[in-house]
């Protein structure tokens, strides 16, 4: 199981987790960037891994059926010898779709964003 936290509260808040199936809603405060953080439940340090995010306006959430993939992918840069905690990159979000808007012209506008990023 896993936790998120957001880096700026003012910009985005995840509003609603659910760990079967996981899935993680996130509320698109104001336009602006944050990180979100996630940690393994229970062991704060070992597998956690960071997304840098730009948001628009829109809300958006973090697909079940993508979250494994970015939790692997994130785990094997998280054996590196850095002390900072693994990033993915804007193009592997892009190339895997892991966040994906709740509704059609949301996820037009998520794809725009992310493609302005890779």
């Amino acid at each position: 199981m896993w936790s998120c936290r957001v880096s700026s509260k003012s910009v985005l808040a995840c509003v609603n987790c659910h760990y079967s199936p996981m899935e993680f809603h996130f509320l698109a405060k104001s336009k602006g960037e944050s990180t979100i953080f996630f940690e393994p439940m229970g062991n704060y340090a070992a597998g956690a891994f960071s997304v840098p995010v730009k948001v628009c306006r829109e809300n958006f959430r973090l697909h079940e059926s993508k979250v494994q993939i970015l939790i692997s992918v994130c785990a094997a840069g998280a054996g590196s010898t850095s002390a900072f905690v693994p990033h993915a990159s804007p193009r592997m979000l892009l190339e895997h779709e892991i966040f994906q808007a709740l509704s059609t012209s949301e996820s037009h506008q998520v794809e725009r964003e992310l493609l302005e990023r890779v």
